[in-house]
């Protein structure tokens, strides 16, 4: 933020200068959120949300000055799966949106689905942009022979005359805005401005938002609606305390031309977010989540390496290549991670190999990097198997070949 608003920062400087605002609402979905989070960070200004359910936000190490009203998707998938498993549905099929939301909540719901003897037929994702896609997951889901096939928060669903056969693992759009509208309360903020998404979820929301506040005593001086880069396009002007105009944009020339790295994929999109609606170049040489390769989410992002897609496509086949049929994975607990096992695992379906066990890790945690190298002992892959690792560094390779020198390993990272 420095660099783009042409000032020098020295390696030891701290920002001690009282924030122009004392805090954020929103926003409502996880991607922007992680951007906007990251960003405000620094000055520890407070961030809430009622709709950004990333389970990655809630590390409280990088996201300290964040709060939400709803569960994250670690809670919400494992939900989703203990209900189809109460309903006592054995074969379904899933699909998730393309992004943070869906890809991450997608794993962590396949990962529980398979803890509880659920099989799932297909796992599709799609895009709201891309109709192409849609008429394709709805092919398979018309084709495929599972009966059943997570987020939806309107209150109207909650009408059971209307609605007798739907259900949901995440509260309403109801509970949810008043639960935002209790814990600005409980802080104390008496006098807040309110912004939403300009679509069903965010307008909604906010006329909930809206009618609980006025009952609790809060008064809101302003609503507005937005669009992702807009807003944060206002949240780094009121951090440099500059005011803003629905219409305006900025037209001064930058300080920095481009920016080299960062060399994850988390970073990254907290960065490509950021520079993005003043079209700074974001060049990485090693953040592959396939996210990225958007265009209209990160129109000045580039890379030298391929994404995530093409890398555990082409795990996959080399699985195959060398006659593995069995085998096991294990990935890094981040956006690199999730999503790129993610990918493996359709891809590893697809070509017919079977995927013994599925197991995350944190570097940080060494008793659960223990755990996952016990997992991998008692396994009954062999010499024919081998590890999928998706991580950043080669830690746990080191670990579980200490535990079993037999095995084969291969990883990306």
């Amino acid at each position: 933020m420095a660099l783009m608003n042409g000032q020098d920062i020295m390696g030891e400087e701290a920002c001690s200068v009282q924030a122009a605002v004392q805090a954020i609402i929103g926003e409502s979905e996880s991607s922007p959120t992680v951007v906007l989070t990251k960003t405000t960070g620094p000055f520890q200004i407070p961030v809430i949300s009622h709709g950004a359910t990333c389970e990655c936000l809630s590390d409280r190490k990088e996201y300290p000055s964040f709060f939400r009203t709803i569960a994250s998707d670690y809670y919400q998938s494992r939900a989703l799966v203990y209900l189809v498993k109460h309903f006592g549905w054995s074969w379904v099929g899933a699909v998730n949106s393309d992004n943070d939301y869906g890809n991450n909540g997608m794993a962590i719901f396949l990962n529980a689905a398979k803890e509880e003897g659920i099989c799932v037929e297909y796992s599709e994702k799609f895009d709201r942009s891309d109709p192409a896609k849609l008429m394709k997951v709805v092919d398979t889901i018309t084709k495929g022979t599972a009966k059943i096939s997570h987020g939806a928060t309107c209150e109207c669903l909650s009408n059971r005359k209307e609605y007798p056969s739907f259900f949901r693992t995440i509260a309403s759009d109801y509970y949810q805005s008043r639960a935002l509208a209790y814990l600005i309360k409980h802080f104390g903020w008496s006098w807040v401005g309110a912004v939403n998404s300009d679509n069903d979820y965010g307008n909604n929301g906010m006329a909930i938002f809206l009618n609980a506040a006025k009952e609790e005593g809060i008064c809101v001086e302003y609503t507005e609606k937005f669009d992702r880069l807009l807003s944060m396009k206002a949240a780094m002007a009121l951090m440099n305390g500059m005011d803003i105009t629905a219409d305006g944009s900025c037209s001064g020339q930058a300080a920095v031309q481009a920016i080299i790295g960062e060399s994850e994929s988390s970073p990254t999109v907290a960065l490509a977010k950021t520079t993005g609606p003043f079209k700074i170049p974001v060049v990485s040489h090693s953040a592959s989540c396939e996210c990225l390769s958007n265009r209209r989410a990160y129109p000045s992002f580039f890379r030298t390496i391929p994404s995530d897609y093409y890398q555990g496509r082409a795990l996959a086949y080399l699985v195959k290549h060398f006659g593995w049929s069995w085998v096991g994975a294990v990935h890094s607990d981040n956006d690199y991670g999730n999503n790129g096992i993610a990918i493996f695992l359709n891809a590893a379906k697809e070509e017919g190999i079977c995927v013994e066990y599925s197991e995350k890790f944190d570097r940080a945690n060494p008793a659960k990097m223990i755990k996952v190298a016990d997992i991998i002992k008692k396994s009954t892959a062999k010499c024919s198997a081998m590890y999928i690792i998706y991580m950043s560094g080669i830690v746990l390779p080191g670990v579980a070949l200490a535990r079993n020198r037999r095995r084969f390993n291969l990883y990306f990272g």
